[in-house]
């Protein structure tokens, strides 16, 4: 019997031969981006429509896609990704699942380029940019424009300084030493990670045992097939945000604002000096840079558009918010209605908090309903409201109901042990995918007040 062909050790030097773990990101879905970019006084691409094309540019295996493709079945994508190995298995997914409105394609960023443009409305591209090569960084921002309609806009995610500065030196070691190992990623960065400790306990000035200590944290929290593609990559390098904002310029991307909901609004970010100096910064990448040195920030999703965004009226924009639809992540007995920011704290314990937090209990809704209940204050009260339940993780932007949706099959595919697939911190509504720790997955979708707050069929286990 044939034997199949050994993994690739590296890509251009990206880790080849093991597979990125399964993963879905809130901050990159429309409904996510929509609020943002109307916070920027930008019109989102699709309009309130419920259909429109996105782009997951460097998908992975595809899994978060598949997600939002289950969850809304008048809407396109397309997943791009070099590696064999995780299309394959996405392609495996899509078709035990039957669905029609998903394609993943095996493709390098510099191969993608000579297929025809995608017209998407949106394209994410998550993590990628920090992790490859300058000469594949150039071919992934020229496809990303290449594949964007004329008011399309990208979310971009990148590992960015000063936050990664303390890290820096770990990372370079541990990817240093691996070079020289055998084994799998996840054996090679374990070993050299050991060789690392043994080295900064003969006394090292810039890695100490904090670093050990911070790295059992996150591996407690996340799969260990990631660490080998987070720190074993050969182009490892985070970004200033300023010259990241500048390099994608040349390619017609411009750069729209933040796209994580801790940056909605510089008032809830930043205090009062800290905003002086900023509005004091005319150039645009330098502002940010001083803003992400205010906040230590260690990654960044930037929105992007191609082609100078065109700005909507205040008018526009407050009736474009008070359309969008939220679901409650948790009961509103369990809301604590204060949370931290880099600012201080904000304290929301007011009748419009409480009456979203009680309207959405019942299920999704839009700011224009709970408004026209007369219960939660005038609509100035509830948009404001909304920002700080928002940025404290209370309420989650969605879609409004999809018919004829594929969620419960996903989320019955997902639980069925069958497949051995490794697990993924989502769940597919009518509303669009949420996120969900992927170990309470199944005690979620057996809860009915759960599946009746994220408006999941009542039967749908």
């Amino acid at each position: 019997m044939q034997q199949p062909d050994p993994l690739p050790r590296n890509i251009d030097g990206y880790v080849g031969d093991s597979l990125y773990p399964s993963s879905f990101h809130a901050d990159f879905s429309p409904s996510s981006l929509d609020v943002m970019l109307l916070h920027a006084a930008i019109q989102p691409p699709r309009c309130g429509k419920q259909s429109f094309t996105m782009v997951d540019i460097g998908c992975g295996d595809g899994l978060g896609l598949i997600a939002h493709a289950a969850s809304c079945p008048d809407a396109h994508f397309v997943g791009i990704d070099a590696m064999p190995g995780h299309i394959e298995r996405g392609q495996r997914i899509i078709a035990e699942l039957g669905l029609d409105n998903i394609e993943l394609r095996c493709e390098t960023f510099s191969d993608a380029l000579s297929a025809a443009p995608i017209a998407a409305d949106y394209a994410a591209v998550q993590g990628v940019w920090s992790w490859i090569s300058p000469q594949n960084q150039d071919a992934m921002l020229k496809l990303i424009s290449h594949s964007l309609n004329p008011d399309g806009i990208a979310a971009i995610g990148y590992n960015c300084l000063p936050g990664w500065t303390p890290i820096a030196s770990f990372q370079k070691l541990v990817g240093a030493l691996a070079e020289g190992l055998t084994g799998s990623p996840t054996e090679r960065f374990d070993q050299a990670v050991a060789l690392t400790r043994a080295a900064s306990k003969a006394g090292m000035a810039v890695i100490g045992e904090e670093h050990f200590e911070w790295l059992a944290e996150l591996q407690a929290q996340l799969p260990a097939d990631y660490f080998a593609h987070e720190y074993l990559n050969g182009h490892w390098q985070p970004l200033w945000s300023g010259e990241a904002i500048a390099t994608a310029a040349t390619h017609d991307l411009h750069f729209v604002g933040p796209a994580r909901p801790d940056r909605l609004r510089d008032d809830f970010a930043f205090k009062k000096a800290q905003r002086e100096q900023l509005q004091a910064t005319i150039n645009r990448g330098t502002r940010e840079i001083m803003a992400d040195m205010f906040l230590n920030c260690w990654f960044r999703v930037d929105l992007y558009s191609r082609g100078p965004a065109e700005q909507c009226s205040e008018t526009a924009v407050k009736s474009a918010r008070l359309d969008s639809f939220w679901i409650v992540n948790k009961p509103p007995s369990e809301a604590e209605y204060r949370t931290q920011t880099a600012a201080g704290t904000i304290r929301f314990d007011n009748q419009s908090a409480q009456a979203i937090l009680k309207r959405l209990d019942n299920g999704p809704a839009s700011l224009r309903q709970i408004c026209d209940s007369g219960e939660a204050g005038t609509a100035a009260d509830i948009l404001n409201v909304a920002d700080a339940l928002f940025i404290a993780k209370l309420i989650t932007p969605v879609n409004p109901s999809a018919a004829n949706s594929s969620a419960t099959r996903f989320n019955q595919w997902l639980l069925d042990p069958v497949h051995k697939m490794p697990p993924i911190n989502a769940i597919a509504t009518q509303h669009g995918p949420l996120s969900a720790p992927a170990g309470e997955i199944a005690a979620r979708i057996g809860d009915i007040n759960f599946r009746t707050r994220c408006g999941l069929d009542p039967d749908s286990r």
